[in-house]
């Protein structure tokens, strides 16, 4: 039986730092459709939810809420149906189609239920990107947690963005280091 794959975009309007930063026009269009297109042009997905605070009840789009919180409820609404499941936030404008189909065949051939995006901070301290992660839905549901002590780590260099600062610093990072998919 053919693995299923689910793609997750959770995508709440009412961020703290940075106003509608989902929907903030990055080269010429809302950010989050970079991202969008990204999962569409992977063609690896059975499954393809986002999750928008209209479509999940007000409880779930309060602070304090967690991006764990919010896949829990789909997985048992019945929305998300998949083996696996990328969660992809919409800011992440440096996730690929390749990016996205490499880091599940690394983590699959690992044989490892959970992968992370991670940058580089002065070229030697692992972090947490912001860009996505993967989970096994088994996995998951049993654990309830993306950054599991024992996920597979994917390099990603991108600017996680949470203030205009790094809005703005993303844009940057794209003149110098993601010309020729942004700037045309």
């Amino acid at each position: 039986m053919p693995v299923k794959l689910a793609a997750f975009i959770p995508a709440k309007s009412n961020s703290k730092r940075l106003e509608n930063k989902n929907y903030k026009y990055f080269f010429g269009k809302p950010i989050i459709e970079w991202v969008k297109n990204e999962v569409k042009k992977s063609e690896m997905f059975n499954e393809f939810l986002i999750s928008k605070d209209i479509n999940r009840p007000k409880a779930l789009c309060e602070d304090g809420v967690t991006v764990e919180d919010v896949l829990s409820y789909h997985i048992e609404k019945g929305d998300i149906k998949a083996d696996y499941i990328c969660v992809i936030y919409p800011c992440a404008y440096a996730v690929t189609a390749e990016h996205l189909i490499n880091s599940f065949l690394k983590m699959r051939d690992a044989g490892k239920d959970y992968c992370y995006s991670y940058g580089m901070l002065n070229g030697d301290y692992e972090m947490d990107a912001g860009g996505f992660y993967w989970c096994k839905t088994n996995a998951f549901l049993r654990d309830n947690i993306f950054l599991h002590k024992d996920a597979l780590c994917y390099e990603l260099p991108m600017i996680d963005i949470n203030t205009f600062e790094d809005f703005l610093g993303a844009k940057l990072d794209v003149c110098y280091n993601h010309r020729e998919r942004f700037l045309k």
